[in-house]
């Protein structure tokens, strides 16, 4: 399947990613401002210099990055929800792609964080026997209409495999009712044993 056939992020992604990620860079240029000044007192006025050159730098790096990965995470974030499965690729140093089978899904919920509600998106998580897949971004409206169907094709899937192997459920009934004969047949026994001590 070509990208261009993928559902493209709505711009408000985008403001979403960089928020998110300005979020983080202020909390790390704080730490790294608090760390330079306890380390910068204990240095020699020489070594002073090239140290503060150093921690602009690193700064300069983190804000750099800071605005350029959300801009290539969303120009590079896609996803489909098709008939047959769930398809989503994204990534900024390596592009990768999720594919997950629907006839596969074993659960489905729907999330949505303090910005993500801010922005009116939600995040649909998909549960299968391997593990448990992502999509984000989503449109909260959008994302409830998918969760329902998704929930539709699971049950679906669910009666169908049932109606395939009825013999299944049938064996697991026929254990149960044995198993509570067994106990049934246990309890006389022990009501049997304390009449007698009582009669004794």
């Amino acid at each position: 399947m070509n990208k261009n056939d993928m559902n493209k992020l709505e711009t408000k992604a985008l403001w979403l990613m960089l928020i998110s990620s300005a979020i983080g860079a202020v909390i790390l240029t704080f730490m790294i401002v608090a760390l330079s000044i306890a380390i910068n007192e204990g240095l020699p006025e020489s070594a002073q210099g090239p140290f503060k050159l150093g921690k602009t730098a690193v700064l300069i790096v983190i804000w750099v990055f800071t605005i350029i990965s959300p801009l290539i995470r969303y120009e590079r974030y896609r996803y489909i929800f098709s008939d047959e499965e769930i398809r989503v690729r994204q990534g900024f140093w390596w592009v990768k792609t999720m594919i997950v089978p629907i006839e596969r899904l074993h659960q489905v919920e729907m999330q949505s964080g303090p910005l993500d509600q801010l922005f009116g998106f939600s995040k649909i998580i998909v549960t299968t026997a391997g593990g448990n897949g992502v999509v984000r971004f989503i449109d909260t409206d959008v994302a409830e209409d998918l969760v329902d169907k998704l929930k539709k094709r699971i049950n679906s899937y669910a009666i169908k495999a049932r109606d395939k192997n009825p013999n299944a459920f049938a064996v697991k009934d026929n254990v149960n009712l044995s198993d509570e004969s067994n106990d049934i047949t246990k309890a006389d026994d022990t009501l049997s044993t304390g009449n007698s001590d009582d009669l004794v």
